[in-house]
């Protein structure tokens, strides 16, 4: 996904502490790593959908499986198609994140998503973040410690943890962190609130990358067969040779709910950055029962 601009931005207060840390740090196969660096930010863009006719048009399919005709202005069609995501506002105002998965075919996201990262991931506001992945992989777990504690621009305190879900073609270095803020108007209060082009200070991570897997059986990256494995290795309902996808999806969700790190956008996704994190994490706790 491709960050609209880029600014660094820094908190006026650093509201201390590493708080509520200890349970994630202890899902790292490996210690974290300690970098100081540079939080920035991306959102995604506006546009508006007519059903006039004119313009260009595009097919949107909704979240009930309805393909519904809506057309955009020739600039911002243009724009959403290089993008591959938008915000999209309805005839009645109001606001759905839409996905584009060919030429002028667009699917609605899932419920707390307003992005798509890495072409798999459904994008969290303030939860998900873009990385240079050669140095930090899809999955890994970002503690920032001047966001714990900090209330957001969304209205909610943060806890300081980020996992890695997107990249930018700007988005370079092992010490740079594009935090994904969702809509527009957040951006510019951001921009307006805490960017100074003549002082940068640094931000402080801790960074753990996603864990290896303890075997190909019990590699969540390798399909949907090793996930049931690590279902099932912690007690979850799929014990029969014959699973529907819809039962699988259940147990997933279930598992999901349990950890709330995890945001609804993921719920049934077995390929979410945070949903794989706790997956890996659990493969680990099959593996070595006990």
């Amino acid at each position: 996904m491709k960050a609209q601009c880029i600014f660094t931005f820094f908190v006026v207060i650093v509201l201390g502490g590493m708080h509520g840390i200890s349970e994630d740090k202890a899902l790292a196969r490996e210690s974290g790593e300690e970098v100081v660096g540079d939080l920035t930010a991306y959102y995604i863009k506006n546009v508006r959908l007519k059903k006039d006719g004119a313009g260009n048009r595009i097919a949107l399919t909704n979240l009930d499986g309805e393909r519904v005709e809506y057309w955009l202005e020739n600039g911002e069609y243009k724009q959403a198609e290089m993008q591959a995501v938008a915000q999209a506002e309805k005839l009645d105002g109001t606001y759905k994140s839409i996905y584009r998965i060919r030429e002028g075919e667009w699917i609605q996201l899932p419920p707390g998503s307003m992005g798509m990262g890495n072409r798999m991931n459904p994008l969290v506001p303030f939860h998900h973040v873009a990385a240079d992945q050669s140095f930090w992989p899809f999955g890994s777990m970002i503690y920032c410690e001047e966001m714990d504690g900090r209330k957001t621009m969304d209205g909610n305190i943060h806890d300081g943890f980020f996992w890695v879900a997107d990249v930018g073609g700007l988005i370079k270095g092992r010490d740079r962190f594009d935090i994904f803020v969702g809509e527009e108007r957040i951006y510019l209060d951001l921009l307006d609130k805490y960017a100074d082009p003549e002082n940068e200070p640094k931000e402080h991570f801790q960074i753990y990358p996603m864990p290896k897997a303890p075997s190909a059986e019990l590699d969540p990256f390798q399909g949907l067969r090793p996930v049931v494995e690590i279902l099932k290795g912690k007690g979850y309902k799929l014990t029969g040779d014959e699973r529907t996808d819809e039962e699988i999806e259940k147990e997933l969700t279930r598992f999901q709910k349990k950890h709330t790190k995890i945001r609804e956008a993921e719920y049934g996704n077995r390929r979410g950055a945070t949903t794989l994190w706790y997956l890996m994490a659990a493969a680990h706790e099959v593996a070595e029962p006990g």
